[in-house]
């Protein structure tokens, strides 16, 4: 769901149509439908949130086997840093607004600074703006990046445990997931709020 649709909701014509030949909704309506797509977005958010919390807790497990049966100090190193990237995905889906995990990784998404749905308490640090929820998805996405070329030297030996290099990609995976789960939530945080942008506006015009 993006703002386009979002507008469409309220059967307000596009800027250029200068037709006016569609009907808007009253305000009672408007309501009732900001409501409805309030409560379906909070729905969509839990669903996302546990699903992508749990998910990277769950890979962590085959990295815990590997890593005791790690033969090297290198492949310690490399389990670590693949259950470092899990645990941060997990911590960036569940404690990291969504405007913070975009706005520190991507410029492709913009976000309304406004949260809507209430304040979450973090971690350690409260401040959406704070050391690490800005930089962590940045160190995430080295680290993953990291495991990516470790997996491509460990394909072709036979000295590792076998399928190590394929889990060696895993953490990357899971963190791509977690970005597009994120950036999707924020799709649909940005068209509420234009929608009730557009609502207010109409209200006093």
């Amino acid at each position: 769901m993006d703002s386009t649709r979002l507008r469409k909701a309220f059967k307000y014509p596009p800027d250029d149509d200068g037709d006016g030949s569609q009907e808007a909704m009253d305000e009672e309506e408007q309501e009732h439908l900001l409501q409805n797509l309030q409560a379906s977005e909070t729905s969509t958010n839990e669903i996302y949130t546990t699903v992508f919390t749990c998910l990277p807790l769950v890979i962590v497990l085959p990295f815990l086997w590997y890593l005791f049966r790690s033969t090297s100090g290198t492949m310690v190193l490399l389990c670590l840093l693949g259950i470092t990237s899990l645990v941060s995905s997990a911590y960036i889906m569940y404690m990291v607004p969504v405007s913070t995990t975009l706005g520190s990784l991507s410029n492709l998404t913009r976000i309304a600074r406004r949260d809507y749905s209430g304040s979450r308490t973090s971690f350690l640090l409260t401040s959406d703006q704070s050391p690490i929820n800005q930089y962590l998805p940045y160190l995430n996405a080295f680290i993953c990046a990291l495991l990516f070329l470790a997996s491509w030297g460990y394909l072709s030996r036979s000295d590792v445990p076998e399928g190590l290099w394929l889990f060696l990609l895993l953490p990357g995976l899971i963190f791509g997931m977690v970005f597009m789960a994120k950036r999707s939530m924020a799709e649909i945080e940005t068209g509420l709020s234009e929608l009730r942008g557009m609502r207010y506006q109409y209200k006093g015009a």
